[in-house]
């Protein structure tokens, strides 16, 4: 235990600096992951957080890339609290400051290997529907040689999502549409 408390001490959190910090990191960021990025980018903003093959960031430059990215997702793509988001991608820098943006955002994160999947990419979206005035399509795109059906989907997705979140439709495609601007063609979908 005192042993803890050393560590604590030397790293800066249990100095009168680092509590007040702490509290407002709480009071600012809520109680999640970010909060803790947050606190180390005010304690050591030009430490080493992260060094990838593409690049090295500082406590400082993750929390504010990370900050950047949550924005991003809210204001572009209406991330709200708990809704479901899944991140598939390799160990890099990009994964972490996804896993923290969604963090502060308050979603459910579910972190996905992508070479352990049958799908290169998907999406879900609502198309109009005359009984219940929308309903869920989801347009996927499985890997090469993969023999996903709509049924295996359905199966894997049963246990995991609420009635209404069942995708009325399953549609395969070989690509996903996106737009000039790199965005995906929700439009090219219905």
């Amino acid at each position: 235990m005192i042993t803890l408390l050393g560590k604590l001490y030397r790293t800066q959190l249990l100095t009168p600096v680092g509590l007040f910090y702490l509290l407002e990191v709480v009071l600012t960021t809520g109680v999640n992951l970010m909060a803790l990025l947050r606190l180390a980018a005010r304690l050591h903003p030009g430490r080493t957080a992260v060094v990838d093959e593409r690049e090295r960031l500082s406590y400082g430059d993750l929390w504010r890339q990370s900050e950047n990215l949550a924005r991003g997702l809210r204001e572009d793509y209406g991330l709200q609290e708990g809704e479901r988001v899944e991140i598939a991608t390799r160990n890099h820098a990009a994964t972490i400051k996804a896993l923290f943006a969604v963090s502060r955002l308050g979603a459910h994160v579910f972190l996905v290997n992508p070479d352990m999947s049958t799908i290169e990419a998907a999406t879900v979206l609502g198309m109009p529907d005359e009984a219940f005035g929308q309903r869920l399509k989801a347009v996927i795109v499985a890997k090469p040689g993969s023999m996903l059906g709509a049924s295996a989907v359905r199966d894997c997705l049963k246990p995991r999502v609420a009635r209404y979140q069942m995708p009325g439709v399953i549609e395969f495609q070989a690509e996903l549409p996106y737009t000039s601007l790199g965005k995906l063609d929700k439009k090219a979908l219905l």
